[in-house]
C-alpha cells in the first residue's frame, strides 16, 4: 500500500451513521479516545491537552429514537466550540430532512388533490416493489387516520416520513420524547402537535434549519477523504450545476469534472461544499414548491441524494457494498484512484450503509476504505445494534488507522485497519460441504487468528467466522493477491494485475 504520513498531522477520530440515536452517541463517548460528555457542564469537549485532534462525523444526524434532535444539537454544539476540529458530513437522512420545510405547506397539500390514489410514489422510489404507495397506506392505517379516502395534511406527512424518508416508527418515538418533556398532569400531545414539531424544525431557529449551514458533502483532511456514500468513476471529480432537479435524469447531467481538466481533489470537495451551501442558501430563501415550474429552492441538492436524478453522479448514496460480479464489496477504479494519489489522498472513510458490528476494509493498489457504518448489525437494543459501538481513529504521527470499540455482544476490539491481510475477499471452503464461499477479512485478532464476515438481505444480516492467519498468509503467497478496480488495468497503476483470483482459505471455524 502507499502512505503519504508526510502529509498526516493530526489524530482525526470517525464517527458515522449514528442516525440521531442518543444510546448510541452516550457508548461512543463512554470508548472514544478523542471526546467525553464534562460531568460538570455536559457539554462534549475533546480529551487531552493536544490542540490540533480532530472529529468528523460522516452524516445521518436523524432518525432514530424521538430525542434525535437532542443529538443533533449537540453535534452542533460541538462544531461551535471547535469550529476548526470539527467536521459535519451530510448524509441523505439530513438532507431529506428539506422536506418538512417544502412539502407540506398548506398550498403543497391542496396541489396533490383530495384523492389519496391519485398521490404518486416519489420518483426515487417508482418501480420500487417495496415501495407502498398513499391510498395503500391510508387503508393499512384506517384505525388511524379520521379519513382513508381523503387526503389530509397529517396522514400524507406519516407516509412520507414512514415510507419514503426511511423513518419508519420516528413518529412515535417523537411523540414519547415530547411528552416526557411536557409538565406533570399536562395534557396528552396531539399527532398534529408532534407533526408541527417536525415542521418546525426546518423553519429559521430549528435544528434542521440550523443543521444544514453546518453540513459539507465531503472534506479532506490529512490525506484522507470523508464522503457518506462512496466515490467511483462515475462521482468522481464531478460538481453538478443548479439545473438538477427532483425526478429522472433523461440525459447527461449538466456539470464539470475538475479531474478531466487537471483539478484537485481539494478543488473537487471545495466545489461540492459550495453547491452544498448555495442549495441550503436557495433552500431558505424559496422553501414552497412552485406551482408553476414544480421547483423548491435549493431542490438542486435535495436532487443531489438520488441516483436516479444524477445519473450516479453524487457521493451521498452510492454504496461500496453493492456486489460486483462473485465479490462482496466494490472497489474503486484505479484512474480514479490515481487523481486521489496525485493529490495526496491515499485513503477514504464512509458509511451509508450497514457493514456489520465494526469497521470493514477494502485494500487495494494505493487506496484503502474503511466503511464504518454498523447500524442494524444487532436485533436486540433500543437502537439495533446489541453492545456495539466503534471509533476510527487515524493517526496523523503515524498515518495509520485503527478501529476500536465492542461488539454486540459486548466483547471488546482493537485492530489495524493497515494490517496486509485485512480487506480482502477470502473465499473459504466450508469443511462439511465442501463448497467454497466468499468472505472478506475484516481484523487480526489478538489470538492472532483472522477475523472474516459475509453478508446476506442487502447486509442487513452479518455472519462472522475465523481463519488460521498462517494459513490465510501461505495461500497469499502461494497465489499472490491481484489488483483489484473496477476500470481497465494500467501497467503505470501497479505491477499487480487487475482480475481477481479465486483463493481457498482451508480451516475456517465459526
Amino acid at each position: 500500500m502507499y502512505r503519504a504520513s508526510f502529509l498526516r498531522r493530526a489524530t482525526t477520530a470517525f464517527l458515522t451513521d449514528a442516525e440521531g440515536s442518543m444510546v448510541y452517541w452516550n457508548k461512543y463517548l463512554a470508548i472514544s479516545k478523542v471526546l467525553h460528555r464534562c460531568p460538570d457542564t455536559k457539554r462534549i469537549q475533546f480529551t487531552g491537552a493536544a490542540a490540533d485532534t480532530k472529529f468528523v462525523y460522516g452524516g445521518d444526524a436523524f432518525d432514530k429514537g424521538g430525542d434525535d434532535v437532542v443529538f443533533a444539537e449537540e453535534l452542533l454544539q460541538l462544531k461551535k466550540d471547535y469550529p476548526g476540529r470539527v467536521t459535519l458530513i451530510g448524509g441523505n437522512r439530513d438532507l431529506n430532512k428539506m422536506n418538512f420545510g417544502s412539502l407540506f405547506t398548506d398550498a403543497a397539500i391542496a396541489a396533490l388533490g383530495p384523492d389519496p390514489a391519485a398521490v404518486p410514489i416519489p420518483f426515487f422510489m417508482a418501480h420500487d416493489p417495496k415501495a407502498v404507495s398513499y391510498a395503500t397506506y391510508l387503508q393499512q392505517n384506517s384505525s388511524r387516520f379520521a379519513s382513508t379516502t381523503t387526503v389530509t395534511k397529517l396522514s400524507y406527512f406519516c407516509w412520507r416520513l414512514d415510507c419514503t424518508m426511511g423513518c419508519k416508527g420516528l413518529f412515535d418515538q417523537r411523540k414519547q420524547y415530547l411528552q416526557s418533556l411536557q409538565p406533570q398532569g399536562a395534557a396528552p400531545l396531539t399527532e398534529a402537535d408532534v407533526m408541527n414539531h417536525f415542521l418546525r424544525s426546518a423553519q429559521p431557529g430549528g435544528i434542521v434549519y440550523r443543521y444544514l449551514d453546518e453540513i459539507q458533502i465531503a472534506a479532506v483532511i490529512d490525506g484522507t477523504l470523508f464522503v457518506h456514500g462512496a466515490i467511483n468513476k462515475s462521482n468522481a471529480g464531478f460538481i453538478p450545476t443548479p439545473s438538477l432537479f427532483e425526478g429522472v435524469a433523461e440525459g447527461e447531467v449538466e456539470g464539470t469534472n475538475v479531474f478531466a481538466r487537471g483539478g484537485s481533489v481539494q478543488e473537487w470537495v471545495d466545489g461540492l461544499n459550495a453547491f452544498a451551501a448555495g442549495g441550503v442558501k436557495d433552500w431558505k430563501a424559496r422553501p414552497e414548491i412552485d406551482p408553476v415550474t414544480k421547483r423548491r429552492g435549493g431542490g438542486y441538492l435535495a436532487a443531489y441524494c438520488h441516483e436516479k436524478a444524477t445519473r450516479g453522479k453524487t457521493v451521498v448514496i452510492p454504496n461500496f457494498t453493492t456486489p460486483k460480479k462473485d465479490l462482496p464489496l466494490g472497489f474503486v477504479d484505479l484512474g480514479v484512484v490515481e487523481h486521489l494519489n496525485t493529490s495526496g489522498v491515499f485513503r477514504v472513510c464512509t458509511g451509508h450503509k450497514p457493514i456489520g458490528e465494526m469497521t470493514v476494509t477494502i485494500q487495494q493498489p494505493g487506496l484503502s476504505v474503511h466503511i464504518a457504518d454498523n447500524s442494524y448489525c444487532c436485533s436486540s437494543g433500543a437502537d439495533q445494534r446489541g453492545e456495539a459501538v466503534q471509533e476510527v481513529l487515524l493517526d496523523g504521527a503515524e498515518g495509520t488507522a485503527r478501529c476500536h470499540g465492542r461488539r454486540a455482544d459486548g466483547s471488546p476490539f482493537d485492530f489495524d485497519l493497515d494490517h496486509p491481510l485485512v480487506g480482502l475477499p477470502t473465499p473459504v471452503v466450508d469443511p462439511t460441504s465442501g463448497n467454497t464461499k466468499q468472505w472478506w477479512s475484516v481484523a487480526v485478532l489478538p489470538d492472532d487468528r483472522l477475523l472474516l464476515h459475509r453478508t446476506e438481505n442487502d447486509y442487513f444480516s452479518v455472519m462472522y467466522t475465523t481463519a488460521d492467519t498462517k494459513a490465510v498468509e501461505d495461500q497469499f503467497e502461494a497465489t499472490p493477491l491481484k489488483g483489484l478496480g473496477e476500470g481497465e488495468f494500467d501497467e503505470r497503476y501497479s505491477r499487480q494485475e487487475l482480475k481477481p483470483m479465486k483463493r481457498k482459505v482451508p480451516g475456517a471455524s465459526s
